[in-house]
């Protein structure tokens, strides 16, 4: 078994605060085993302290992520689109990806439910569809038949 030292501990609080790893590909940058790291966290009470301070930071760091994120589907973004040939840039053209009308309403029928989950369909009118009855009861075929 690997020795437990600092900087171990705090490689892998490090890389795991960021949300971005697995404990298994955590343990192989590290160069310890999964194993190791469970054994660590079942008998060391200072590693299981610093673990869960590292995962509430992942927690945090996720949270601004989709945030952002959140921030960037609502409101669209600029990206360049670089092409290249022959490892020189050709040409660059800044693209514009537009706000993302599902996320919009998303947003709001989730931050504000009273006033936009009840809206009414597009031009204000519900659509009348016809009792089920009616529709079971009408002809299959031109001869008035509903049966084969």
């Amino acid at each position: 078994m690997p020795k437990y030292k600092k900087k171990t501990v705090d490689q892998i609080c490090s890389l795991l605060s960021t949300g971005l790893y697995t404990i298994e590909s955590i343990c192989n940058q590290v160069g310890i085993h999964p194993d190791t790291f469970y054994d660590w966290q079942r008998n060391k009470p200072e590693f299981a302290n610093l673990v869960e301070e590292a995962r509430a930071e992942r927690i945090s760091s996720l949270r601004e992520i989709a945030l952002s994120s959140l921030v960037k589907g609502l409101t669209g973004f600029n990206y360049d689109e670089v092409t290249s040939k022959n490892g020189k840039v050709v040409r660059t053209v800044t693209k514009f990806v537009a706000p993302n009308p599902n996320l919009i309403m998303f947003t709001l029928k989730n931050t504000a439910p009273e006033q936009f989950n009840k809206m009414a369909p597009v031009g204000d009118t519900p659509i009348q569809l016809p009792p089920v009855r009616e529709i079971e009861d009408a002809p299959d075929k031109p001869d008035g038949s509903n049966r084969d």
